[in-house]
């Protein structure tokens, strides 16, 4: 396993996020894996970052503010409320970042933060699939 460093505000500190890694991961295991999770969204060269996400519901949950900053373009902007989620979530320790790989392919898949306590089912999904994690 490890982390992902996640910046805090004014880089007084950083936190991190346990971060492990899937690979062989097919549309419909991804899909099942996904639907436990607080946060997810699709990432690769053939995605648009956040157009198969739950973003909005996720900032809510970790209670992010939604408003659009003044500085941020429009392309900016989900990158900015996902980085925030982020650090929330490695704040809380209370959850771990799967970065799921497509299957035929490392540059693109899925991420999801997953909360530690749905660890078991994220488990059971990937036994379904013959899934592996790997450190």
């Amino acid at each position: 396993m490890h982390h992902l460093n996640t910046p805090s505000h004014g880089d007084e500190f950083q936190s991190f996020l346990p971060t492990r890694h899937v690979y062989g991961v097919t549309s419909g295991a991804a899909q099942e894996l996904c639907s436990i999770a607080d946060f997810y969204y699709a990432f690769g060269p053939r995605d648009m970052p956040f157009s198969q996400s739950n973003l909005a519901h996720a900032a809510r949950l970790f209670e992010v503010d939604l408003a659009p900053q003044p500085h941020l373009t429009a392309s900016q902007y989900p990158f900015s409320l996902e980085a925030a989620i982020l650090q929330k979530a490695a704040l809380g320790q209370g959850h771990t970042l799967y970065v799921l790989q497509r299957f035929g392919g490392f540059d693109s898949g899925w991420r999801c933060l997953i909360p530690n306590h749905r660890t078991p089912g994220f488990l059971r999904i990937m036994e379904l699939y013959r899934l592996h994690l790997e450190d």
